[in-house]
């Protein structure tokens, strides 16, 4: 294992939210923008780049980590820290350490760890935030504490870990051996099924670069996790630092049923599933079918930073490429990379209804969905025939299994994550009951979905951005009142029909919907709010409603102007000055920030949509693997 050197910024380049902004880059984007537009549009170019170098004002957001306990010793020893290697994930953190520091509840018992792989240090860019890796050391005492990231002198929020004297720490490399005790730093185990297989409660394994499990493990799938830790003592594995390691084959084979999945045995966890109180996170996911499902009664998974892709599934059955199943309890998948699932089969014609994105299904309750960022199409020709087809961003449903499984979900939160390019709607909540516990979805950007391309004959969906169809199968009817709220949806059901549009709500029972500070933009004739919802069951204030004519009445101060985005053709949804959703939103009291990480209300008021308008540098950029065309 290689020491560690302090992460280093060329003196070329600058600040830009946290992400670098190369000076030569600059140049050469002044020299494009000159041969293609006018010398004022070369002027506010200039201006933006400038812009770039202005100093904070918004002190850093922590989001999540990919674990939330771990041991202060036992691992790999790089310059007297042991522990295990944390990695910390959000924004504003500057784009070089420079004076900035991590303490861990209130102790400088922490490695900033350099430069390793694909990871570039200090503030590296991930999806459209960053992260930063830490070492835990011996002088972090074993207690509950945390983690704060301070730049320029400004604090950021306290993310809650534990530091645990007990568990062990693992590796697995290509070249260990699986004889080996699987210790750093030279006798690693060769494989990760035998680490899943070994590991007990409060274990963690690191995965380093270039390992890869492409043979069947158990269960049909490429990882089988059948073990289970303790509250308190997760079992956890993740990626080493900077590396690159892969479970699954996008080709799949005529047998599998996931790259990892929990399997339909008897074991110690809740309602008698074999597998609880894990962490994965950091992985290359592939597979022709499912790609991540925990199921089967499991409970109390993170799922975190993942790139999962299925590109060869086909929609003949109900499944997804990242989803759970069966009376699942408190799992939650944050800041995987979801992407291009689903090929059309030139034969049948599948892979659209029958296949989704991510997927939380039947009795799956105490859930969190939060800063992915889910892509069904990027446009790079993955799936067969050049056109992913998958059905839905986000969908929540319970299938009926005889009288005792099947009914509606509760305590859902849907929030920070960017759902695109989507057949079917953004975010489903199909079968739900606000009143057994809250509903939600916010700070979520939504764009290009219920595109309806593709679709076979005969079938038959829902083109929103939010969709709640009013499914009810059985149980209590549902009561209550979902929350929507702060979300910004763009291109939203041009497949057309009376089920398409920005919000569907259906009502069930006597459950109702509050929509609120959302921006909802219209293009192509699309509605508003779907022609088949319920209106008397949705409510709401200050929404921002443009494109296709005046807002519904029964959408109380709503603003029916252009929000003026900066840049709708590449996504970008920031707010530019002037824009008539500054300061026009209702409070939310529970809302401390944007989809971004900036503190909320910026101004007098809070603004409308996911974004706060944030006037003390320039924004992150938007997530990548964008196709733009110039007009």
């Amino acid at each position: 294992m290689k020491e560690w050197n302090k992460n280093t910024v060329s003196s070329t380049t600058t600040e830009k939210s946290g992400l670098l902004l190369n000076h030569n880059a600059i140049i050469g984007l002044l020299a494009h923008v000159a041969r293609r537009f006018s010398v004022v549009t070369l002027m506010l170019v200039v201006c933006v780049a400038i812009a770039g170098t202005q100093a904070y004002a918004q002190a850093p957001q922590i989001f999540f980590s990919d674990l939330d306990s771990g041991p202060n010793a036992g691992g790999e020893s790089v310059s007297g820290f042991a522990g295990a290697y944390v990695t910390l994930y959000g924004n504003f953190f500057g784009a070089s350490q420079g004076a900035s520091t991590v303490t861990w509840n209130g102790q400088n018992c922490l490695r900033v760890v350099g430069s390793s792989g694909s990871y570039n240090g200090w503030g590296t860019p991930y999806l459209w935030y960053q992260k930063i890796v830490v070492q835990l050391g011996s002088g972090c005492s074993a207690t509950t504490g945390n983690f704060v990231v301070t730049v320029n002198g400004k604090a950021s929020n306290g993310l809650p870990f534990t530091v645990r004297s007990g568990g062990n720490i693992y590796c697995v490399a290509t070249s260990g051996n699986d004889t080996n005790s699987g210790k750093f730093p030279s006798s690693c185990w060769a494989t990760i099924p035998h680490a899943v297989d070994t590991m007990v409660a409060g274990d963690v394994s690191y995965v380093e670069n270039g390992v890869t499990q492409t043979a069947i493990h158990d269960f049909t799938a490429y990882l089988s996790i059948g073990s289970a830790g303790t509250p308190g003592n997760p079992i956890s594995l993740i990626t080493y630092p900077g590396a690159t390691a892969t479970i699954g084959l996008a080709s799949g084979g005529p047998s599998t049923y996931a790259a990892i999945r929990t399997p339909n045995v008897s074991g110690s966890c809740a309602n008698g599933a074999p597998a609880c109180y894990w962490n994965i996170a950091g992985f290359t996911v592939r597979n022709n079918n499912i790609g991540i499902e925990v199921s089967f009664g499991s409970s109390f998974f993170r799922v975190v930073a993942n790139d999962v892709s299925c590109p060869t599934a086909e929609g003949f059955f109900q499944g997804s490429c990242m989803d759970t199943a069966l009376g699942v309890t408190n799992v939650s998948y944050i800041g995987n990379y979801d992407h291009d699932n689903a090929m059309v089969n030139a034969t049948d014609g599948s892979a659209t209804k029958g296949f989704h994105n991510m997927y939380f299904s039947t009795d799956s309750n105490h859930i969190v969905a939060a800063w992915n960022l889910i892509d069904g199409d990027t446009g790079q020709k993955k799936c067969n025939g050049g056109q992913c087809n998958a059905c839905r961003g986000i969908q929540f449903h319970s299938t009926p299994q005889g009288t005792t499984a099947g009914f509606d979900m509760y305590d859902l939160h849907v929030h920070d994550n960017v759902i695109r390019n989507i057949h079917c709607d953004g975010i489903n909540f199909a079968t739900v009951d606000p009143s057994k516990g809250t509903v939600e979805a916010y700070n979520n950007v939504v764009y290009h979905t219920g595109t309806g391309t593709l679709t076979p004959a005969g079938d038959i969906s829902d083109f929103n951005c939010i969709n709640f169809p009013g499914y009810f199968y059985q149980g209590p009817t549902p009561g209550g009142t979902a929350q929507v709220y702060n979300n910004t949806c763009y291109d939203s059901g041009s497949a057309g029909g009376s089920t398409a549009g920005g919000l569907e709500f259906v009502q069930s029972g006597t459950a109702q919907v509050n929509f609120s500070n959302n921006i909802v933009y219209s293009i192509s004739g699309e509605s508003y709010v779907s022609a088949a919802s319920t209106a008397s069951a949705i409510s709401g204030k200050n929404n921002l409603i443009f494109g296709n004519g005046a807002a519904p009445a029964y959408l109380t101060g709503s603003v029916v102007t252009d929000p003026k985005f900066v840049s709708a053709a590449t996504g970008d949804f920031h707010l530019l000055t002037g824009s008539s959703a500054i300061d026009a939103g209702v409070v939310q009291a529970s809302l401390a920030t944007d989809h971004d990480g900036v503190s909320r209300p910026q101004g007098s008021a809070y603004d409308i949509g996911a974004y706060e308008f944030f006037t003390g540098s320039t924004r992150p950029n938007p997530p990548t693997n964008l196709t733009a065309t110039v007009q």
